[in-house]
């Protein structure tokens, strides 16, 4: 178990070109952002749904020059 420790804190990279290291690096960043993404992703409220009235039946004519004098 000791040694699984040591391997989380320390990974040997000492044979890998500077421009690799960079690459894991990253990768490692990006890895430690993921369950900070999921967590925020969750906290997303759900969609939400508008209350709508059905629609009622016409009852007679009424102009535009009608509707616009009521107003």
């Amino acid at each position: 178990m000791k040694g699984e420790t040591k391997m989380v804190e320390q990974i040997d990279v000492r044979d890998l070109p500077e421009e690799e290291v960079k690459v894991i690096e990253k990768l490692v960043e990006l890895l430690r952002r993921i369950p900070k993404v999921e967590k925020e992703n969750a906290k997303k409220p759900e969609k939400i749904v508008f209350l709508s009235k059905p629609m009622g039946e016409v009852k007679g004519n009424l102009s535009r020059k009608e509707i616009y004098d009521y107003l």
